[in-house]
């Protein structure tokens, strides 16, 4: 890819691109993570829920793919909860704890990697999700 200065992108630039993302989307996470038990709405919660499986889905395949790295399922054993906003709530915190884990697994694969594909496949990833859960993010009561 050419930058604005008319030079060609260097990998440590593709690196420095993708763990900038790659943080950018753990500090959201982070963020979901720690204000989801203020959320009651379910309608928000089945969101943050169905879409955040996605997410988790999209890095777990990335992961098997390129990077190798443990896979990580919370969302196990969350049926014994009576409360069913509790019980969203906590599988929301399980989903949002993969997601976070997977940025952690991935930080020294993405600082060493010289596969140009991966990189870009993962600048895709984060790109695009990290627009989707900012628009989330501005958009909702609970996060702001």
């Amino acid at each position: 890819m050419w930058l604005d200065d008319g030079k060609l992108e260097s990998i440590n630039d593709k690196r420095h691109t993708a763990l900038v993302f790659r943080e950018k989307i753990e500090f959201i996470y982070e963020l979901i993570r720690s204000k989801i038990f203020n959320e009651n709405r379910t309608d928000e919660l089945e969101f943050l829920k169905k879409y955040g499986l996605h997410i988790r889905d999209m890095f777990g395949k990335y992961s098997r793919i390129y990077a190798k790295t443990p896979d990580r399922d919370y969302l196990k054993s969350t049926t014994f909860k009576p409360n069913y906003i509790t019980l969203r709530q906590m599988e929301c915190h399980a989903i949002s704890c993969n997601i976070k884990h997977y940025m952690a697994d991935f930080k020294p694969f993405i600082s060493t990697t010289d596969n140009v594909r991966a990189l870009n496949e993962f600048i895709r990833l984060t790109t695009t999700t990290s627009k989707f859960l900012e628009n989330y993010i501005l958009k909702s009561e609970t996060f702001k």
